[in-house]
């Protein structure tokens, strides 16, 4: 009676953290300085995984599983904490097959060290994202959020609690407003009052409406800033 006792004790024991092990399949942590992506997570996380935190550094191969399929099925890609201060070329250059509402957007958390965004490294296709930043703007290579004639179906802005980016409408700019960083919308009207700086790429692959956006107050503009823009005419 005693074992049989015992054996039930055990069996109730185990049941919160067989299902706390079955719901957890949902979020997964990995550092990938232990191995691959792929082979750290588990058959029940790939198939159901929706956060996902990255730690150490993702390698080539990891982008390409990442790509491969998971990236749509993922809310939200954590790499705060990877150990990446640029993001490759090509790294989430993908057409995602996404059967979300067109208004739903995950959400990829950027690495704290991020120093540079390389060519077309976050050109997501098929379905909407939002890139994160908790700190500084990185330097940029080209088209890195989409290319010519495709949609901007990334978006990129400061964390809660970032203190040297805001975002303002649609732009992403410098903590006191004088450097514009990004434009967030495909459509382009006006450059505010105030802005001394157009960074780097900040109009790429956009479609500007007047001919007049430029205020009086920009002093610098920066490396294709206005590469491959469109006039719209009306």
């Amino acid at each position: 009676m005693k074992a049989i006792l015992l054996t039930l004790f055990a069996v109730a024991a185990a049941l919160p953290q067989a299902i706390a092990q079955e719901a957890d399949s949902t979020r997964a942590t990995v550092n990938v300085g232990e191995g691959r992506l792929e082979s750290l997570l588990t058959d029940a996380q790939k198939q159901a995984v929706k956060h996902l935190t990255v730690t150490g550094t993702l390698a080539e191969e990891d982008y390409a599983y990442l790509r491969s399929g998971l990236l749509a099925q993922l809310d939200t890609l954590d790499l705060s904490d990877a150990d990446i201060d640029t993001i490759p070329a090509h790294a989430f250059d993908c057409n995602l097959k996404d059967d979300r509402p067109y208004n739903y957007a995950h959400i990829l958390l950027l690495p704290k060290k991020l120093k540079h965004l390389s060519d077309r490294s976050l050109c997501f296709k098929g379905s909407n994202w939002i890139a994160e930043l908790s700190g500084e703007y990185p330097t940029l290579g080209c088209n890195v959020y989409n290319y010519y004639e495709e949609y901007n179906l990334c978006k990129i802005r400061p964390t809660v609690g970032n203190k040297v980016l805001k975002l303002k409408g649609d732009c992403l700019y410098s903590a006191d407003g004088g450097t514009l960083y990004r434009s967030n919308n495909f459509n382009v009207d006006t450059i505010p009052e105030g802005v001394h700086t157009v960074y780097a790429n900040a109009f790429e692959n956009c479609y500007i409406h007047k001919t007049d956006i430029i205020s009086k107050t920009v002093e610098y503009i920066g490396d294709r800033a206005f590469a491959n823009v469109r006039m719209v005419y009306y």
